[in-house]
């Protein structure tokens, strides 16, 4: 496996002080929404029909309801063809000031946006971390509650974001402090990944009606982290068609480091090819047909693999400026290769990632 790598200066670089993002590709099209650091954040939308070459023009989506925060797993994009959503945390009596979760959708493209229902208002206590995905026109939201213990709520949308579902609780006892994942398999089913409590190993839930009813939590990655503490660290999915893998962290100290975790049906995940060592943190994943690509944070660093099955991996290639810390990378779908997105001190920056059988 051949790993090519070349670094390019974002076209939709924001503020003096980028904090935040998100990236969703569909098609042919890469979704992106951004913020700044700080609190109470103005949430922006950009779009790219050229696998993330040039971008439109910075469009408001919040509507004058900003984010509490915006960084790691604090907002969400998904998209269908012209249908766009937006899901973030806004400021509240939860934890850092968390409050009550907001949406936002276009119907054309992300030219325009308007508010839309939420799955997650009413007491201005602590949802995080929402994670979003959308198939067959169907919108699915998984998120982390912290009016009492940090539960992990799922709802559906079948209307465009105009109602939502009565939330289904995934598992009432998670760990408080990691984002969560969200995932529309090319099998038909729906994936949520988030870190459990005790242990502290990250947990995956498969829905197969649509998100009405889901399976109990299995350990992507049966690590038996036992940590009494928050890693601030979550995982990713991707589906290749031919099922399901995992991207995951553990802290436990004789197996420290991140993992990839493939599974056939959401349920089993029994083998592993570990990636890189215990300072990788804030994993990405994403899939193309066949092809999958990670990247992680490493010492300020960029790094990216790609695999042509989910069991062998390139080599890491380091994507990112040598000279510049680097943070939170997000990866994306673009073409037959893939667009690896992250954080600097004061820009968005982003390579192209590709693998080529050898």
């Amino acid at each position: 496996m051949k790993i090519t790598a070349l670094l390019l200066l974002s076209a939709a670089t924001a503020s003096a002080a980028p904090g935040g993002f998100d990236v969703y590709a569909d098609g042919g099209r890469i979704h992106r929404i951004e913020g700044s650091s700080g609190k109470e954040v103005a949430v922006s939308y950009r779009r790219s029909d050229d696998g993330g070459k040039t971008w439109t023009a910075p469009e408001r989506v919040d509507g004058g309801r900003p984010a509490y925060r915006f960084a790691a797993g604090d907002a969400r994009v998904a998209a269908e063809g012209d249908s766009v959503y937006a899901l973030w945390a806004r400021p509240g009596k939860g934890p850092h000031g968390s409050g009550p979760l907001a949406a936002a959708r276009s119907t054309d493209g992300g030219k325009t946006w308007a508010p839309a229902a939420s799955p997650a208002e009413g007491k201005p206590y602590g949802r995080r971390f929402p994670a979003l995905t959308i198939s067959a026109g169907v919108l699915h939201a998984v998120w982390l509650d912290r009016e009492n213990k940090s539960k992990v709520l799922a709802s559906r949308s079948s209307d465009g974001a105009r109602t939502w579902s009565a939330p289904v609780t995934l598992d009432p006892d998670a760990c408080e402090c990691c984002w969560n994942s969200a995932l529309s398999g090319g099998d038909g089913a729906l994936y949520a990944l988030y870190r459990g409590r005790n242990p502290r190993d990250m947990d995956a839930v498969v829905s197969r009606d649509g998100g009405k009813t889901w399976s109990k939590p299995a350990a992507a990655g049966p690590f038996g982290w036992g940590f009494n503490g928050c890693p601030h660290a979550g995982g990713a999915l991707a589906s290749t068609g031919s099922g399901v893998n995992a991207l995951v962290w553990t802290g436990k100290d004789d197996k420290a480091g991140l993992y990839s975790f493939p599974s056939q049906d959401g349920t089993t995940w029994d083998r592993s090819v570990k990636l890189a060592g215990a300072g990788a943190k804030h994993g990405d994943l994403a899939a193309s047909g066949s092809l999958l690509a990670a990247a992680w944070e490493d010492d300020g660093k960029i790094w990216g693999v790609v695999s042509g099955d989910g069991k062998s991996w390139s080599k890491p290639s380091r994507l990112s400026d040598e000279n510049k810390d680097a943070a939170y990378p997000r990866v994306a779908a673009s073409g037959k290769g893939f667009r690896v997105f992250w954080v600097e001190k004061d820009r968005f920056a982003d390579a192209t990632l590709s693998g080529d059988k050898k």
